[in-house]
């Protein structure tokens, strides 16, 4: 008789307990002049998150890499004379806009001619990371 009343009192206890947050999301959700508050929206944004199959992308990282892929595919890969091409013709390399291309042509033609890449580490704008990977589309 002990052991059968100590199992109902358990029983008891793990329902209401299991119930808890159950009753808790239904009152949340039963008043439905209530908006949800920026926390409840940013944790179920984070679940949903979580719960996709691994090696599946979200919406939102499948567009930031057609983005990506986009932009970097704006830029020609047709080799470029560095010492007579103009400032329109240098923006076509990669990683060089308007003003760095600018500065391109501003250092030619006070300091002559560039023989080799690495004399590009002298104009401004222009580092070993950036001339690295406009190198392959040079000419000189």
């Amino acid at each position: 008789m002990r052991v059968q009343r100590m199992f109902a009192v358990l029983l008891t206890t793990v329902f209401l307990l299991s119930s808890l947050p159950v009753l808790a999301a239904s009152s949340a959700t039963s008043s439905s002049s209530r908006k949800p508050d920026k926390q409840t929206v940013s944790s179920a944004k984070k679940r949903a998150t979580s719960k996709s199959k691994k090696g599946e992308s979200s919406s939102r990282e499948k567009n930031n890499k057609k983005k990506k892929t986009t932009t970097s595919s704006k830029k020609k890969t047709a080799r470029v004379n560095i010492n007579t091409a103009t400032a329109e013709e240098l923006t076509q390399l990669t990683g060089i806009g308007p003003k760095t291309a600018a500065n391109i042509v501003a250092y030619r033609k006070k300091n002559g001619r560039f023989k080799k890449a690495s004399d590009l580490l002298k104009v401004k704008g222009i580092g070993e990371q950036k001339l690295n990977k406009m190198k392959s589309q040079l000419k000189f």
